[in-house]
């Protein structure tokens, strides 16, 4: 059995350093779907994301998970596209921890 998806979590999308912060599945209902996007939840879980037949968008887990170092990587990349200073300097035991700085950051 599958876990269920532990909130918040993140979008990540292909070919872009952006990522999109999901609190809830409210919110990722309006995400708009791009080929090879994928869902990281903060356990590091990878779900596939697609649109199920009632128009909302359904996560399936991939059997692969993120390490810490790839979060912190693809985070500091998108607080540089947020032009936030020192993004060099960001780092993270844990990808919870990884998920709840973008999350503080989104919220100021």
């Amino acid at each position: 059995m599958i876990d269920p998806i532990q909130w918040p979590a993140i979008v990540q999308f292909t070919h872009s350093d952006e990522l999109e912060i999901v609190r809830d599945q409210s919110d990722l209902n309006n995400i708009t779907l791009q080929p090879d996007i994928r869902l990281i939840s903060h356990n590091g879980t990878v779900y596939a994301l697609v649109q199920n037949e009632n128009i909302s968008v359904e996560a399936t887990a991939t059997n692969s998970t993120l390490a810490v170092d790839e979060a912190v990587l693809i985070a500091r990349k998108h607080m540089a596209t947020q032009d936030q200073c020192c993004v060099s300097k960001f780092n993270a035991r844990t990808i919870e921890e990884v998920i709840n700085a973008l999350v503080a950051s989104d919220d100021q």
